[in-house]
């Protein structure tokens, strides 16, 4: 590593502890504290007549905790430990512990590359192998403490070819096909904007403009992306010294006019962050430095609401991808408030999970009552949530004793089974729900079946003592009176019993659902 690429990275890291630093000591009554947060959804539900439930019982809270920080659940003797209590003066230590874990980066970075760059039904192999190349950049950066906007910045301006920078990826896919195309996703995933259908005429609701979206889209007019001769699956991400974007607005009968970049509501902002390898004259590095601004009311409350949404089941602004339609209401402030909270611990996602995980609104319970869809609305409850596609991978592969790499396995076989048990779950609607016709399609799919008959080596005992791993290890939790009833004869007839109890726990809506 050259002298240059060192300083770089001490610096790196020497930013992320002070911005660190900065965040832990931030004057009692910050906008960004859990106990702000905390007052402000009370000050609400006031309002409202609505009054907020207690706390989880401790391992519902463990195993919610766990599942969101790390896509799995802990090791049964930690859980067990948490059922005996967590009392809420001890549930910060388990936060901190959850959000320091290795696994903690790892599937933060799923999530982001869910958010960034989600799977499509039309990806082939070759755009999956690409969007894996992402992800697994997105956790070194994250694991090396780089914030969202520096993040942001390199994959929107960033220059090079896609080996040397797989942040590069996400241009081959959503820009190379026009400048119109990457306006799209951009506005929607990085600033939280549906800014779709202005693309052939104004949006009927809000205020966006055709010469709004394509101003955006005149920012990669000079993008281009280029195969390298002789090396698959590596393209060249560059911007040309000339070229603009032209198109027809005012509708089917408008002038095919050019169109001059225009950042989003007019405001320049130049003080975000500065991809780097970008030359002095890229219209998209200017773009990224203007998304990424502090002064940019989007970025950090897109970032922010996706995150809040994941944890709390329902976004504080829905949907998701309509800030600017939002009213200007309590949740819209609170957002707000969250967001700066972000913008001013360096975009830190440790921090913002953290923070979220640390508020009393994430530790309610979920309700079974006639007014808990009002109150989780109002999050004075918890909300059911299914879990996404890699965690139900991941606890699949728990369940049959596949969760982490066999003694000896060969690298290529193990990514092939990851992603067999991962296209079970491949068609998600858009609150992340397993579509029924998907449901049947992997609760009678071929090889998940083989993999539950296999499970058997892993699971030694009696029945009785089978039952209690089977739960633990699916649910964390021990098995009811009404599952040992039910299950026990079954475990008692032989491998076949085995595999139907195996298949009704993964077929369950606990199984697939954080509670």
């Amino acid at each position: 590593m050259s002298r240059r690429a060192v300083a770089w990275r001490l610096a790196a890291a020497l930013g992320v502890v002070l911005a660190t630093h900065a965040a832990a000591d931030e004057p009692p009554g910050s906008p960004c504290t859990p106990e702000e947060i905390d007052r402000a959804l009370a000050t609400e539900q006031a309002r409202l007549g609505i009054e907020a439930s207690g706390s989880a019982a401790p391992g519902a809270f463990a195993r919610r905790l766990a599942l969101d920080a790390w896509g799995t659940l802990p090791d049964p003797a930690r859980l067990a430990q948490a059922q005996q209590g967590v009392a809420a003066h001890e549930r910060a230590a388990w936060v901190a512990a959850a959000v320091a874990d290795p696994r903690f980066v790892t599937h933060a970075a799923e999530r982001l590359g869910q958010a960034w760059w989600p799977v499509g039904p039309g990806d082939d192999a070759n755009v999956r192998l690409l969007r894996e190349d992402f992800v697994g950049w997105l956790e070194r950066e994250l694991r090396a403490g780089v914030g969202l906007d520096v993040l942001a910045a390199e994959v929107l301006g960033g220059e090079g070819t896609t080996d040397r920078d797989p942040a590069l990826s996400f241009l081959v896919k959503f820009g190379a096909s026009g400048a119109a195309d990457a306006a799209g996703p951009v506005t929607r995933r990085f600033l939280g904007l549906s800014w779709d259908c202005a693309r052939c005429h104004d949006h009927p609701f809000g205020d966006a403009t055709q010469a709004d979206f394509h101003g955006v889209a005149a920012f990669f007019g000079r993008l281009r992306v280029r195969p390298t001769p002789n090396r698959p699956l590596v393209f060249r991400v560059s911007e040309a010294p000339l070229g603009d974007h032209r198109a027809t607005l005012g509708g089917a009968d408008g002038a095919h006019t050019l169109v001059v970049p225009a950042f989003p509501g007019g405001k320049r902002l130049t003080g975000g962050a500065a991809p780097q390898r970008a030359i002095e004259t890229s219209r998209r590095a200017a773009f990224a430095r203007w998304l990424t601004d502090r002064e940019n009311p989007y970025f950090a409350a897109a970032q922010v609401n996706r995150v809040w949404g994941e944890l709390f089941g329902r976004p504080l602004v829905a949907p998701v991808d309509e800030l600017d339609l939002a009213p200007d209401d309590a949740h819209r402030r609170l957002l707000a408030q969250v967001a700066e909270g972000f913008a001013r611990s360096g975009y830190s996602l440790p921090w913002l999970y953290r923070t979220l995980f640390s508020t009393e609104a994430y530790a309610r319970p979920l309700l079974g009552t006639p007014d808990a869809d009002e109150r989780a609305r109002a999050f004075a409850a918890a909300s059911p949530r299914p879990l996404p596609r890699a965690t139900r991978a991941r606890m699949l592969l728990r369940v049959v004793g596949r969760e982490a790499p066999a003694p000896g396995e060969f690298p290529r076989l193990r990514a092939a089974l990851v992603e067999r048990v991962r296209a079970l779950f491949a068609e998600e609607d858009a609150s992340g729900a397993l579509l029924p016709s998907q449901a049947l399609v992997q609760l009678s799919d071929p090889g998940l079946l083989a993999l539950l008959r296999g499970a058997r080596s892993h699971y030694p005992g009696e029945p009785a003592e089978l039952l209690s791993r089977i739960t633990w290890t699916a649910f964390g939790r021990d098995p009811s009176p009404a599952e040992r009833r039910a299950l026990l004869p079954a475990l008692r007839s032989g491998e076949r019993g085995f595999a139907d109890v195996l298949w009704a726990v993964v077929s369950s809506s606990e199984f697939g659902s954080n509670h």
